[in-house]
């Protein structure tokens, strides 16, 4: 079955040195602040292969999208980073617009932000 990646967790597997028949299905998980990269099912096939390769686990992370055009995020330092779980963004408006929403979010286990995005609107004198 080769090496699994350290917070790959399987359900539906044997006693060790039990055989797997054709048809049995193994179901995959992986432990807190991680997600799947792969198939969360595969099967034993006729041919003695599975269905697919094994995944892996890789860290949850937050996607930063599309930003309001006069919304910036302070101490941002490159667009394409990623944001790691417990990071916080914080928000700020350009200059005569007014920030609508939350000023600073949290990026959560799940790989969810904690907020919505806020936006900007202008502030009229």
């Amino acid at each position: 079955m080769g090496v699994l990646h350290p917070h790959l967790f399987i359900a539906g597997m044997l006693s060790a040195g039990e055989m797997i028949k054709v048809g049995h299905k193994l179901r995959f998980l992986c432990g807190a602040e991680y997600k799947l990269d792969g198939s969360e099912e595969i099967e034993c096939l006729p041919t003695g292969q599975w269905s697919a390769t094994f995944p892996t686990c890789s860290v949850n992370t937050c996607e930063i999208g599309v930003l309001h055009p006069h919304l910036f995020i302070a101490g941002m330092q490159s667009a394409g980073k990623a944001i790691k779980a417990g990071q916080k963004l914080r928000f700020l408006c350009g200059a005569n617009y007014e920030l609508d929403g939350s000023e600073e979010i949290e990026c959560l286990q799940s790989g969810q932000w904690s907020a919505t995005f806020p936006t900007c609107s202008g502030t009229f004198t």
